[in-house]
């Protein structure tokens, strides 16, 4: 069996010359007990003559100190395959967990899916999106939008095939101006429909009343008039039609500048920052953030296990290789890890760490267009070569993250919901940015877009599935990862990272 083709034993234990573990704050208080003499031994490695490469890879920030493990127990002896050194990150954050299981927690609730249902009902209208029950224009039954979006399908099923195009057209009708009458005729008949159900079925009243108070992360403002009364279970009807009718709002208004990500996905990350996540962005993802960068924090004054890890050993890096400039150094970032890797590079820069990296090898990256802009495309010396490899938008769009509602990758909920301060907000790993024109022809990401595409020699980007895509791809240009989680895995992206390091 080829080293690229070899499974990690998950009872094997990794050699310590072979990774860095951080934990909170970056510091080297991971579960794996790593000490900065642990770090030092890495160096002391590294110096040794029959050492001419080293690899640092990092892992995705969305994932457990286990999975991380588990990824460099698969990733060291690729590297090794290759002559390198490998030296795989391992920090430990476990946020997919996390918004995994606060995700299916509000999914289940029967309060979330009433909100969608009406919120879905009034697009479908408003958009002239017919269905087999009614016409263009006509007004569905709640209960049976409720019964649709919850079934195999998921709201899509209201948009496929002719019904996009109309539902385009729809939105084509639309202006700033009519787009805010639609928003008040929508809370109007949402507010009435609310108040004939309470008439008329105890259960709302009860969903309610039990539901509300104990709802994760649910935005007591977007359902009543104050937090103790959405403790007790008091909602304001009005409160509540006129945030389903925001959601109906911003869903149009997404599809009117053309920032939607489809007609699910749009409602579902308009209802959730609405209702529900309006916290989840700055607490989630941003403390994913914060990890990444706090492991390049100086150390000074600092000693055990409060010495930043990546800091650490980035300093030996730099002292290695001035000792050894015939030393070269692969930096490879999956997922989140691209944004670890841009912090240490701009540490490295304003710290003036004389270290030269040869190549920059970038899977599925999670960091933002602008980041990547300002840290890599703006700054060609820091590396020889920069590759990335990421999913075709087709292919992107088909990485379902979660069953039924929410029908798109991990990268378009960080892009949709994780990102607090931008809807829409452009990922590098995400070609749909990539267009270089409008409504992503800003002169950052029409620079992004000629360094990605335009104007790279050698081709700087590899579109998975290249089986697809590219059949006649040469070594080092191939991946067919069908999911963002694959990448580390897919045999064709291992082959080419082995041919780009070796």
């Amino acid at each position: 069996m080829s080293p690229t083709a070899a499974s990690p034993n998950p009872s094997a234990s990794l050699d310590k010359l072979t990774y860095i573990n951080v934990g909170a704050h970056g510091q080297l208080t991971g579960k794996l007990q790593m000490t900065a003499q642990d770090i030092d031994m890495i160096l002391e490695r590294i110096k040794h003559a029959t050492v001419q490469k080293v690899v640092l890879h990092f892992h995705g920030g969305l994932v457990s100190e286990e999975a991380g493990e588990f990824t460099a127990q698969r990733m060291v002896p690729l590297y090794q395959s290759a002559g390198a050194h490998p030296i795989v990150f391992i920090w430990e954050t476990g946020f997919l967990e996390t918004i995994e299981h606060i995700f299916s927690d509000i999914h289940n609730t029967m309060l979330f899916k009433k909100i969608l249902a009406y919120a879905i009902q009034q697009l479908a209208k408003r958009l002239n999106i017919p269905t087999l029950s009614r016409g263009p224009g006509q007004r569905e039954d709640v209960d049976v939008v409720e019964r649709q979006i919850f079934s195999p399908g998921g709201p899509q099923r209201y948009v496929v095939g002719q019904f996009d195009d109309q539902a385009r057209a729809g939105v084509s009708a639309l202006t700033p101006e009519n787009v805010d009458t639609m928003q008040e005729q929508a809370q109007a008949e949402i507010e009435e429909q609310l108040q004939a159900e309470l008439m008329e079925d105890e259960s709302l009243k009860t969903i309610l009343e039990k539901e509300v108070p104990r709802t994760a992360l649910l935005n007591p403002d977007a359902v009543a008039k104050d937090k103790t009364e959405a403790s007790r279970g008091i909602l304001s009807v009005a409160k509540l039609a006129y945030s389903i009718s925001m959601v109906v709002y911003r869903t149009a208004k997404r599809f009117l500048s053309h920032r939607d990500h489809g007609f699910g996905a749009t409602v579902v990350e308009e209802t959730l920052r609405e209702f529900y996540l309006a916290d989840l962005g700055a607490w989630v993802w941003s403390g994913m953030k914060e990890a990444a960068q706090e492991m390049w924090n100086p150390n000074n004054g600092l000693s055990g296990k409060q010495i930043h890890g990546g800091r650490y050993l980035l300093e030996g890096l730099a002292r290695v290789q001035k000792e050894k400039p015939s030393l070269a150094i692969d930096l490879v970032g999956h997922s989140a890890g691209s944004i670890a890797i841009c912090m240490m590079l701009k540490t490295a820069a304003s710290s003036q760490f004389a270290i030269k990296i040869r190549n920059l090898i970038l899977m599925a990256p999670a960091c933002t267009s602008a980041l990547l802009h300002e840290e890599i495309v703006k700054h060609p010396e820091r590396y020889q070569l920069f590759r990335m490899f990421t999913m075709s938008d087709e292919f992107e769009k088909a990485n379902q993250l979660f069953s039924i509602v929410y029908d798109r990758s991990l990268l378009y909920l960080i892009s949709g919901i994780l990102e607090p301060d931008e809807v829409d907000i452009p990922i590098a790993g995400m070609l749909r940015f990539d267009s270089g024109q409008d409504p992503f022809g800003s002169s950052m990401l029409t620079e992004v877009h000629n360094f990605l595409v335009e104007t790279a020699s050698p081709q700087r980007t590899v579109q998975a599935r290249t089986t697809v895509t590219d059949p006649t791809a040469k070594p080092g240009f191939r991946s067919n990862a069908a999911r963002h989680q694959d990448f580390n895995t897919d045999a064709d992206t291992q082959d080419s990272l082995v041919t780009l390091i070796a």
